[in-house]
């Protein structure tokens, strides 16, 4: 909705307290001069608030979530105290099995590539991919239940997707743009088969058709293409209307029938069409149209199917049961991360939230819904979450769009502080949402300004910089708003956008939050009134360069604290890590 400051004034905050003053302890010796801060004054209960909300098991990559034939096993990549693991999840007997695991500064060489692939035909085996200290992809093939390691088959091509074809053997594409056939001969798994495959522009699906055929599209491209397991055989099966491009698909065996999402590229409407195979050959009938389907899938047996769409701000699901029965619209005021189903003849799952909480996993028949999973902790659900707004500030003709979080408690007869961010409101695969809860559920405001990393980042952060002022304009015309506690805070490259932000607008704001920074901004007296930095325990170059630079932030005046985050890496997903950076950032803005 349109941010209106009459309007957020009618929200809601958690009182605190402020007990006492910063402690600054100055010690002098040979090496030069460190500088510390300790605080005394905490908002009450702070440190329950963020251990609360940084709970949360934020889903990883795409596909991190499974749910076997039977429905009562949920397979997920998710994040853990220290890092992320691979869990299997009994439904009914709520008991987690974890299966692999890592902490935040190994995660590019263990955990990049996991995905999980589900179970096999009959449930008998259940599929992920994992690295080692190396770097070297496997995919791992467990017993049904995660109790016992059945394969360990090195990937030395990688592996891009996977599909199980029945219930001891499998397909999977390399990134040398190969198809690969595995098979289970008594207790081996052997590769029986590699196929080389026409390339294709962008990322590959598998569609098993057949015990001895499989189909390949990739997505961004406008071909669909037809391999025999046997042989290596391939065949064009379908190209779409000409300019138009295949954005998803799946295929059901019960009419023989695919189910594809066209679009023009850039287009924000997708055409979603079944194609389906008779003694003639394939014929192309449209359903209808949407706005940007970004997923579909078959359910009960082909007859019906769902649909994750994108318009605008929401991510919804849309459930067609068949065709002679309404559509059922999901999670619209909420949003979706991405749906599944364990086989075409059954419900659809998501993985979504029903507002502004975590998401859970949910299974969606017509109507009707119901949780199967949830990832918020264990105090999850009985945590207050603040409302999200969505804003656009105006600047040059421009309008800077931003997410805004009222603080709790809201009185009309006090000022909060304003706590800008670098970040979008998300909870996967990194939850920024736990600190921007901590900080609006402690008594502050929270802007998010929804800056996206790109390859051409220091000209996107230089861009971002008057993004950032707009927000700061429109926050500041409210009465509730205390314009002498401004904060804003950045993680890695787009630091870049804060240094920028402080030489064109000094004194503006009265501290500034570096996470694992990629710059730092020159040290000059009334830049700002104080400085938090963080980094990871893989990030060990930055002490000394930290300590640098609180020396020069000392000379000048401004007072700064130093944390390393041990279960950190450079990008935080770790409970842990996300529990103290909420704790350090709510005591710089409340001392």
């Amino acid at each position: 909705m349109k941010l209106d400051s009459g309007r957020l004034s009618q929200w809601l905050s958690l009182n605190h307290r402020r007990i006492g003053v910063w402690i600054i302890v100055i010690l002098l010796g040979g090496s030069g001069v460190e500088f510390f801060v300790r605080w005394l004054s905490v908002p009450h209960g702070v440190e329950k608030l963020a251990a609360q909300f940084a709970a949360v098991g934020a889903v990883q990559q795409d596909p991190a979530v499974a749910v076997n034939h039977a429905g009562n096993l949920v397979g997920l990549i998710r994040s853990t105290e220290d890092g992320v693991g691979v869990f299997i999840v009994d439904i009914k007997a709520k008991k987690e099995r974890l299966l692999q695991r890592v902490r935040d500064f190994e995660y590019y060489r263990k955990a990049r590539m996991a995905r999980v692939w589900g179970w096999s035909a009959d449930d008998s085996f259940f599929a992920h991919t994992w690295g080692d200290e190396f770097g070297n992809q496997a995919l791992f093939i467990w017993n049904q239940t995660g109790e016992e390691l059945v394969a360990r088959i090195p990937l030395p091509r990688g592996l891009r997707t996977m599909k199980w074809v029945g219930s001891n053997d499998c397909v999977y594409i390399d990134w040398s743009t190969n198809l690969v056939y595995l098979k289970a001969r008594g207790a081996r798994w052997e590769e029986v088969a590699v196929w080389p495959l026409p390339p294709g522009p962008g990322r590959p699906a598998l569609e098993v058709l057949d015990g001895n055929t499989v189909g390949v599209a990739w997505l961004g491209g406008a071909e669909l293409w037809q391999v025999e397991l046997g042989s290596g055989k391939i065949l064009k099966l379908y190209t779409p209307t000409a300019g138009n491009t295949i954005d998803a698909v799946r295929y059901t065996p019960e009419n023989r029938a695919f189910l594809i999402s066209e679009s023009v590229r850039r287009a924000t409407t997708s055409t979603l069409v079944q194609v389906t195979y008779s003694g003639d050959g394939w014929s192309r009938r449209e359903i209808g149209r949407w706005p940007t389907i970004r997923a579909v899938e078959w359910i009960n047996g082909g007859r019906g199917f769902a649909i994750h769409i994108r318009q605008g701000e929401n991510n919804y699901l849309l459930v067609r049961p068949d065709p002679f029965v309404s559509d059922a619209i999901h999670f619209k005021n909420g949003g979706v991360l991405g749906i599944f189903t364990t086989s075409t003849t059954g419900v659809v799952y998501a993985i979504a939230s029903l507002s502004n909480e975590p998401p859970a996993i949910w299974k969606c028949s017509g109507d009707d819904k119901t949780q199967v999973y949830s990832l918020q902790g264990k105090d999850g659900e009985s945590l207050r979450y603040q409302p999200v707004l969505v804003g656009w500030a105006p600047f040059n003709g421009h309008n800077a769009r931003f997410e805004l979080l009222p603080p709790a408690n809201f009185s009309r007869n006090k000022k909060y502080p304003l706590v800008i961010g670098l970040a979008s409101y998300t909870w996967s695969p990194v939850p920024h949402a736990v600190c921007a809860q901590t900080l609006a559920n402690a008594g502050a405001y929270v802007a998010l300004s929804g800056f996206t990393f790109r390859d051409d980042l220091r000209k996107v952060s230089l861009e971002h910089v008057e993004n950032i002022n707009a927000i700061y304009n429109m926050m500041a015309a409210s009465p509730n708003v205390d314009t002498n506690r401004v904060f804003v805070f950045a993680f890695s490259g787009s630091t870049i956008a804060v240094c920028e932000l402080l030489k064109r607008y000094p004194g503006r704001f009265k501290g500034i939050i570096l996470l694992h920074p990629g710059e730092l901004p020159e040290a000059a007296a009334g830049m700002c009134g104080r400085v938090l930095l963080t980094a990871g325990v893989d990030e060990s170059w930055a002490e000394q360069r930290f300590l640098d630079y609180i020396k020069e932030l000392f000379k000048v005046g401004i007072p700064a604290e130093v944390f390393f985050h041990d279960a950190g890496g450079h990008i935080a997903r770790a409970q842990r890590t996300m529990r103290e950076r909420a704790q350090l950032m709510v005591k710089t803005v409340f001392r």
